[in-house]
């Protein structure tokens, strides 16, 4: 309408501060040729030119200018027969882009609005990340910053765990262990080196797994592991160890999990690769990683 053509020709008379406007840049005239015989302008002295400057940008009318021109992009964005956004990607950035300038114009409640065609957890991922910076951006006194710092971390909490089951399912930390007195505390072998048949304690560190909430409220998850020795010098390879799949339930979701696998070296010596691969029985995705091992 007029009033979006006006905003935006007031913003192309702006820097474009948030690269939004992409308006065909005209082409560079060439200077006109100067004469040969004509005469060099006197030196101006101690006059100095007189500098036209523009007036101070208006950043509202700026925020107000993109978002008009954000939301005219989105609205006549091309879509699949499906009723689908072509592009996806370029599609989801333009949403985010949005929301983003909303929060800065102080439109918070429109930020947090969901962003269609994406995945459920996706959406509450984005509406908690959009609540934590609302949160933090306040500016009301009253509130004890302390306050405001504890409900911005409790939202992003949340958004880390409804984006972890989409992430790609990974080993945290791999450790050879003489002795594992819980999460994340472990008494680690000082060496590489083993006897035949020694007995040894694998820690496996697990994130981006998936929960399933049970009928009794709480957390499940779920994960299965397979266990590989190859020598180095030959390629041999031992028979796979494989390991029963491992369930485990608690009151609140986990952000991360560990595994506790009991092995024997080798009997052959030699320099092994143990080699790990879980499998989270609830997303079906796996993953590996490997350490080595000398047998002496």
């Amino acid at each position: 309408d007029e009033n979006t053509e006006r905003l935006r020709r007031q913003m192309l008379r702006l820097s474009d501060p948030f690269g939004l406007i992409h308006e065909r840049e005209e082409a560079p005239t060439e200077p006109a040729a100067v004469e040969a015989d004509a005469p060099l302008p006197e030196p101006a002295g101690d006059v100095s030119p007189e500098i036209e400057t523009a007036p101070p940008a208006n950043s509202n009318a700026a925020l107000t200018a993109a978002i008009l021109l954000l939301e005219d992009e989105l609205k006549n964005w091309p879509r699949n027969s499906a009723g689908r956004p072509e592009n996806l990607p370029a599609w989801r950035q333009r949403q985010t882009d949005l929301r983003l300038l909303l929060m800065v114009a102080g439109r918070g409640a429109e930020s947090v609005r969901t962003v269609e065609a994406l995945p459920r957890e996706e959406q509450e991922f984005w509406q908690s990340l959009m609540m934590a910076m609302n949160q933090y951006r306040m500016t009301d006194e009253s509130i004890p910053r302390s306050d405001l710092l504890g409900e911005t971390l409790r939202q992003l909490r949340t958004a880390e765990r409804r984006l972890q089951p989409l992430a790609r399912l990974e080993i945290s930390r791999l450790q050879l262990c003489s002795r594992i007195n819980g999460f994340g505390n472990v008494v680690a072998f000082p060496t590489s080196d083993f006897e035949p048949g020694q007995r040894l304690l694998l820690y496996v560190g697990l994130r981006n797994f998936r929960s399933e909430l049970t009928s009794e409220g709480r957390y499940r998850t779920e994960s299965a592991a397979v266990i590989e020795y190859i020598r180095e010098e030959d390629g041999q390879a031992l028979e796979p160890v494989r390991l029963p799949s491992i369930p485990d339930e608690c009151d609140e979701q986990r952000t991360d999990f560990y595994q506790s696998i009991e092995l024997t070296a080798p009997l052959l010596e030699g320099s092994w690769i143990v080699r790990v691969r879980v499998r989270d029985q609830l997303s079906m995705q796996t993953t590996e990683a490997q350490l080595k091992l000398n047998v002496r």
